[in-house]
C-alpha cells in the first residue's frame, strides 16, 4: 500500500469548462454498462445461484466448497481459494468472469478432485487456511494442521505440484506442532516454529506469518531455505518462546487483560510495502496497525474495533462506529483502504484511508447498514440472498476493484463487482471531482504513464461507466460525474 498522495488542482484552469464542451459532442455512446457501486453481490461460487443453500456436489467434486477461509487472486486474474475441509486448493481461471457455480479447473493439494484425504508432503495439505501470491507469482499457503507454511513456486503446474519452501518445519515431510515443542504449554513456542497458523503475506522482502496458536504474528526477511528463523515477534513482549494467549508480560499466566503488547488467537494479517502491519485480533475484538521501524515488542500504532488497546470487549464503540466481533481476516486494496471481515456481526466493512480515522466508511452484507449484524441481514433461518452474509471469513481484491468475500457458513464465495471503487475517481483520493480531469485525461491517452503517476490506482480508477474497459466511451459518463448528474 502505497503512501497517500497529494492531491493537486488541474494543469491547466480551463480544462474542466474544454472538456465539458466537447465530451458530449465527439464521443459516442455506449449502452453497456455492467453493475457496480452497490452491495449486492453479482457472482457466486459453491451455489447454483445467489439465493441457493444446498450447495454443490458432482462426480468430479471441482464445484464443493467445504470450510473455505482463504482467497487470493493472482495478477492474471486466476482464482485460489483454500477449500480447508477438503484439504485442497481450487482454482478458476478467472475471478473476474467465472458464471454462478462454475467449477474449478485446477487442484493443489490433492493428486485429483476426487480426493480430499489430508496429508504431509510438499505436494499434501492438512486444513489450509490463507493464502497469497507474491510478486513473482508463488502461492503462499498457512497448512494449518501441518503446523507450517508452503510456497508453490509454480501454481499452476499441473496437479500434485510440489512445494520447494516451508516455514515451521525442517523438511516437506513433517508436520510436528512447534517442532516438538509444547502443545500446551506457556513457554513451548520457538523462533522458528509454528502451531495452527491463520494467514501469510510477503510484502516489502519480508515474510509475515500469523502464528494463531501460538497467538502471535512472526515476521522475517524473505527466506530461501527450509525453517528460517524469524527476527521480530508481535503480540508476545518481544518473546519467541511465549504462546500466551494475552500474555501478562512475564508468561507466567494466560488471559491477562489485553494490551498493545499481547494479542489472543491472531488470524487476519496484511502488511503494505512501507512495512506496517495490520493484524486482525481474533479473540480481542480488534484490528491493530503496527508503524515501522518495530520494535523488539512492536507496540500499534492503531486500533479499529476498540476505544483503545486494553479494550476488547464485542462491539466496544457501538456496531454502528466500527465496533468489531470475532474479526478474522483482513486485506489492504490497491487505492490504500482496508477491508475487515467482521465474521459474528456478518458483515465486511470498509475504512478508508485507514492511517486517518477508524470509522467505517461502507458495509457488506447488512444492506448498507452500519448498526446491522444480522445473519443474512435478517432473513428467515435457511433463506439466503445476494446481500447478506453468514459467518465470512476471507476477503480479497482484483485489480479491477471486484471484492470477493469468503461467505463460509453460506458455503460460498461471492464476488461484488466495484462496490467500493467510486467511479471516475482517477486519482484515487476517495471522490471524484476537478482534481480527476488530469488523470482521466492522461490515463485516456497514455496508460503507461498514466500508471507510472498514479501506481497506487487500480485499472478500474478511470472506468467511469463501470463496463470493465477504460476507453472513449467513458467521457461522457465521467464528465456527468464531474457535474453531478
Amino acid at each position: 500500500m502505497p503512501l497517500p498522495h497529494t492531491r493537486r488542482p488541474p494543469l491547466r484552469s480551463a480544462v474542466p469548462a474544454l472538456l465539458i464542451a466537447l465530451f458530449f459532442v465527439l464521443t459516442p455512446q455506449n449502452p453497456a454498462n455492467a453493475a457496480a457501486g452497490d452491495s449486492t453481490a453479482d457472482a457466486v461460487l459453491g451455489q447454483t445461484t445467489l439465493t441457493a443453500t444446498g450447495g454443490l456436489t458432482d462426480s468430479a467434486a471441482a464445484i464443493s466448497i467445504s470450510g473455505a477461509p482463504g482467497i487470493a487472486i493472482a495478477p492474471d486474474g486466476r482464482l485460489y481459494l483454500a477449500d480447508a475441509n477438503n484439504n485442497r486448493i481450487l482454482s478458476w481461471p478467472n475471478a473476474a468472469t467465472f458464471t454462478n457455480g462454475a467449477a474449478a479447473d485446477h487442484v493443489i493439494g490433492q493428486p485429483d478432485f476426487l480426493t480430499t484425504t489430508p496429508g504431509t508432503s510438499a505436494s499434501s495439505l492438512s486444513y489450509p487456511q490463507g493464502l497469497h501470491i507474491d510478486g513473482n507469482g508463488a502461492l503462499w499457503v498457512a497448512d494449518a494442521f501441518n503446523h507450517r507454511v508452503l510456497r508453490f513456486p509454480d501454481p499452476t503446474a499441473p496437479e500434485g505440484a510440489a512445494a520447494d519452501l516451508v516455514i515451521g518445519q525442517p523438511n516437506l515431510t513433517s508436520g510436528v506442532p512447534n517442532i516438538g515443542g509444547s502443545f500446551n504449554g506457556l513457554d513451548g513456542a520457538r523462533a522458528n516454529s509454528i502451531l495452527f497458523p491463520g494467514r501469510v503475506r510477503v510484502a516489502g522482502g519480508r515474510l509475515y506469518v500469523s502464528d494463531s496458536g501460538n497467538s502471535r504474528v512472526l515476521a522475517y526477511d524473505l527466506p530461501a531455505s527450509h525453517q528460517p528463523v524469524a527476527d521480530t515477534v508481535f503480540g508476545q513482549y518481544g518473546s519467541f518462546i511465549c504462546r500466551a494467549k494475552n500474555n501478562d508480560g512475564a508468561c507466567s499466566s494466560e488471559f491477562a487483560p489485553p494490551h498493545g503488547e499481547n494479542l489472543y488467537n491472531p488470524i487476519g494479517l496484511d502488511a503494505d510495502r512501507a512495512g506496517r502491519v495490520y493484524v486482525a485480533d481474533w479473540n480481542n475484538h480488534r484490528v491493530l496497525r503496527f508503524d515501522p521501524p518495530h520494535a523488539a515488542s512492536p507496540v500499534p500504532a492503531a486500533v479499529f474495533g476498540q476505544s483503545g488497546t486494553t479494550a476488547a470487549e464485542p462491539d466496544g464503540p457501538g456496531v454502528a462506529e466500527g465496533g468489531l466481533h470475532l474479526p478474522i481476516d483482513l486485506h489492504l486494496t490497491a487505492t490504500a483502504d482496508l477491508l475487515v471481515c467482521d465474521a459474528a456481526n456478518h458483515r465486511v466493512l470498509l475504512f478508508r484511508g485507514p492511517l486517518y480515522g477508524a470509522a467505517p466508511d461502507g458495509v457488506l452484507g447488512q444492506l448498507d447498514d452500519l448498526s446491522g449484524q444480522s445473519v443474512n441481514h435478517g432473513l428467515p433461518p435457511g433463506s439466503v440472498d445476494a446481500d447478506g452474509l453468514a459467518g465470512p471469513t476471507g476477503i480479497t481484491t482484483d485489480a479491477l476493484g471486484n471484492v470477493y468475500v469468503v461467505d463460509t457458513d453460506n458455503n460460498r464465495v461471492l464476488r461484488f463487482d466495484r462496490p467500493f471503487v467510486a467511479l471516475g475517481d482517477a486519482n484515487c483520493d476517495g471522490r471524484t471531482d476537478n482534481f480527476d480531469i488530469d488523470p482521466f485525461v492522461l490515463r485516456l491517452v497514455d496508460a503507461q504513464a498514466y500508471a507510472m503517476a498514479f501506481p497506487h490506482c487500480p485499472p478500474a480508477a478511470c472506468d467511469a461507466n463501470g463496463d470493465g474497459s477504460v476507453d472513449n466511451f467513458d467521457i461522457d459518463p465521467f464528465v456527468r460525474l464531474l457535474v453531478g448528474e
